[in-house]
């Protein structure tokens, strides 16, 4: 059996990744990069090293919306534009705006169904906003020529747009502007205020496209949590599971366990994260193991072998292996 597992958030900044790995418990981790060889290291110029490897691994471009829609709903959408259009609170810098995430204190399913029925009355006939579960999309009539990082990369950046913009990007602007006065004065902004809890300030359109046959992936299975994931594995003909799903042939298997404490720098949440996924690494059936280790700058693969328990000459520190590449 032959498995690829990516652990996107396992790589750290070098200034911190020496005393984090210090107090890491992960014997299973180390013992397979103690054995293993380094066979490849990729730099992401955007800073998103788990995407640009999924993306020309998995998806070969940006488009991940439609495949999402399509896990979650069964549904194939070939006519019209589907984007995730996630919500983002808007907080104030020291000169600029900053994005935010809603994922520490997500809108309730009544927060979310009323913040959506006023968006869609603001979009007219141009698009429409739906979710399924926390997941949510929007189905525009044209297909609009936006190219936004996602969300997690987006997260704690200045809110802000370029001096010269595309008519699709103005056409996109007037829209979502509309969307930010309803959603300003609306009641469930206000009771989030009043309460000081972050409220919904807008929408961020990425991976934006129509879904189409993907051609054949590696891997027969792709286990992961994400449902573009699942969606896209699904439209090039291979299984698409969740992540827990038993392994039972060659996969690829993208964790994600410690991308959020990464990205938060909650170390504490890191380190136990970490200690998750060096007891599912230890689950594992018996196979030839591909690693990706995802940072911010880039990733860094490793290969293993069953017989690489032998080669006791092999000897590489954690550490180094944890450190983020040079960007």
């Amino acid at each position: 059996m032959q498995l690829t597992v990516m652990l996107t958030g396992s790589q750290l900044a070098a200034e911190i990744a020496a005393p984090l790995v210090a107090r890491l418990d992960t014997p299973t981790l180390e013992r397979m990069l103690e054995r293993g060889r380094k066979s490849e290291e990729s730099i992401s110029p955007r800073g998103m090293g788990a995407e640009d490897w999924l993306a020309h691994n998995v998806f070969g471009d940006g488009v991940t919306a439609p495949y999402a829609w399509a896990d979650l709903t069964g549904q194939r959408e070939t006519e019209q534009t589907v984007w995730h259009a996630d919500p983002i609170h808007l907080g104030i810098g020291r000169e600029s705006v900053i994005i935010g995430s809603l994922a520490e204190d997500p809108l309730s399913d009544a927060e979310a169904d009323a913040l959506i029925t006023a968006a869609n009355e603001s979009l007219g006939d141009a698009a429409r906003l739906s979710r399924v579960g926390a997941s949510w999309f929007l189905h525009a009539r044209e297909a609009w020529q936006l190219e936004p990082l996602p969300l997690a990369a987006a997260v704690g950046r200045p809110f802000a747009t370029r001096g010269s913009l595309s008519d699709d990007e103005l056409h996109w602007n007037r829209l979502h502007n509309a969307v930010q006065m309803t959603w300003h004065a609306h009641p469930v902004s206000e009771s989030r205020e009043a309460d000081s809890r972050p409220t919904a300030g807008g929408l961020w359109l990425h991976g934006g496209g129509k879904w189409k046959p993907r051609p054949p992936l590696p891997w027969p299975a792709l286990h992961s949590d994400r449902p573009e994931l699942r969606g896209a594995a699904a439209s090039a003909g291979a299984e698409g599971r969740v992540a827990s799903a038993p392994v039972t042939q060659d996969a690829l298997l993208v964790w994600d366990e410690a991308a959020g404490p990464q990205q938060q720098q909650d170390w504490q949440a890191w380190l136990a994260a970490m200690c998750v996924l060096d007891r599912r690494l230890a689950a594992l059936p018996p196979a030839s193991l591909t690693l990706v280790l995802a940072g911010d700058t880039g990733t860094c693969t490793w290969k293993t072998h069953a017989t690489d328990r032998l080669r006791f000459w092999r000897s590489h520190r954690l550490e180094m292996a944890l450190r983020e590449p040079p960007s």
